[in-house]
């Protein structure tokens, strides 16, 4: 089969778009992908953004945590549901309830006095209460489903258990004679890996200068009220990573599906640096997001209104808060990744987030770059580092290790 640019299949591997600054890492705006094609028959030609939207690919690294985050504030925002109801129906009144989790607020929920639920002031989530932490629009529920998905439309790779027998009625569902080509327990051990890769941490210059200036550029980053949406930390209470998860939809195996789940422990297995795991068993994630949909754009900052094409049941100009713990070595930014610096970034926020830009504009240049050097010093570290280290990770050039061996048998 060849390659299709648009439509895929477009890489032989994972690592083709996840590299940087390691495997399971990010990738340079020329490995961006195409959101959209999949909805198209025949395979659609054109980037035009009327019918795909290009985007960036992101790190997976601390996707584990990430997603049980997601798991447990479905959890919550299900159970304030499900409370509006009983409560409407005990007061015999309406009842409005507000949407909080961890801190963060998907707006108000409402029942009539028979329970019947009315959803207009839901916020930066769909309707069906699931936060979706994957993909810069919010729109997959687990890592489970969107490996099923990029397997098939970046590899020509179909799973069984949403290309096999029983839901199409074929093992070969792509025609190409490979029958049942990707089993369950392959899709496990894929989902897995990238659940287990280590967590973002923090590279702090030995200078003292720069040390001072990252301290003070934290202490401004909040001030300022970025950390409004891009939340430092939130509490994850139970830091076992489970698979399969409890939301996955037809066509991605469910936790009801399998006897048993296959489970690990964030904090204590996997590459290092981990979560960091508080005396109570709760667990700190310092992801700085707030895991919600965002209108981020507007007439005077238009770069982020750069789509057209409806993705799930997002609103074209709300994307979910980026995660900011691996920015300082994940360039290039925006959901295009086609902004080349931190600074641009910011610069262009604008909706909800306009107030933040505009104080960070009435910050003196110095302070601003307080900001950025706090931004930069937040990096996706290599495997066995220490959450915090001082020396800046070295990252092997290609045929290093080849060179190196040459050298010794020479």
């Amino acid at each position: 089969m060849s390659f299709l640019r648009t439509a895929g299949p477009d890489a032989n591997s994972c690592v083709g778009c996840h590299f940087q600054p390691f495997v399971g890492g990010g990738a340079e705006f020329m490995a961006n992908v195409f959101a959209g094609t999949t909805q198209r028959e025949p395979a659609v030609l054109s980037i035009d953004p009327a019918i795909v939207s290009e985007r960036g690919s992101t790190e997976m690294n601390g996707s584990g945590a990430i997603e049980m985050l997601a798991r447990e504030m479905t959890m919550d925002l299900h159970g304030i549901r499900a409370n509006v109801i009983a409560e409407s129906k005990r007061a015999r009144s309406s009842v409005r309830l507000p949407l909080l989790t961890k801190g963060v607020s998907f707006g108000f929920i409402s029942a009539s006095k028979i329970g019947q639920l009315d959803l207009k002031e839901v916020e930066g989530v769909d309707r069906d209460l699931v936060v979706r932490p994957w993909l810069q629009k919010g729109t997959v529920t687990s890592l489970r489903t969107f490996t099923v998905t990029a397997l098939n439309h970046h590899h020509g790779i179909q799973a069984v258990e949403r290309f096999g027998m029983d839901l199409t009625g074929t093992p070969d569902f792509d025609r190409d004679g490979k029958l049942d080509e990707l089993t369950t327990g392959d899709v496990t051990a894929l989902v897995l890996w990238q659940a287990s890769l280590n967590i973002p941490g923090r590279r702090i210059p030995s200078d003292n200068t720069a040390k001072i200036a990252i301290e003070k550029g934290e202490e401004a980053f909040s001030r300022i009220g970025c950390s409004s949406c891009h939340i430092p930390s939130l509490t994850l209470n139970n830091p076992i990573f489970s698979e399969p998860g409890q939301y996955n939809l037809e066509g991605t195996l469910h936790r009801r599906q399998v006897s048993r789940q296959f489970t690990f422990d964030l904090t204590s297995e996997g590459p290092r640096p981990r979560l960091e795991r508080r005396s109570d068993g709760t667990a700190i994630v310092r992801a700085f997001t707030d895991l919600k949909r965002h209108r981020i754009c507007d007439r005077e900052k238009p770069h982020f209104c750069n789509e057209s094409l409806v993705q799930g049941f997002a609103p074209i100009d709300e994307f979910l808060t980026r995660r900011l713990w691996g920015v300082g070595n994940t360039d290039p930014y925006g959901h295009r990744a086609d902004l080349t610096t931190i600074r641009e970034a910011i610069e262009n926020h604008g909706g909800e987030a306009r107030l933040a830009r505009l104080s960070f504009e009435g910050l003196t240049f110095a302070d601003q770059e307080t900001i950025i050097a706090f931004l930069k010093s937040m990096q996706i570290l290599p495997d066995g580092s220490s959450l915090v280290m001082d020396e800046e990770p070295v990252v092997p050039l290609p045929y290093q290790e080849l060179k190196e061996y040459l050298a010794e048998t020479k």
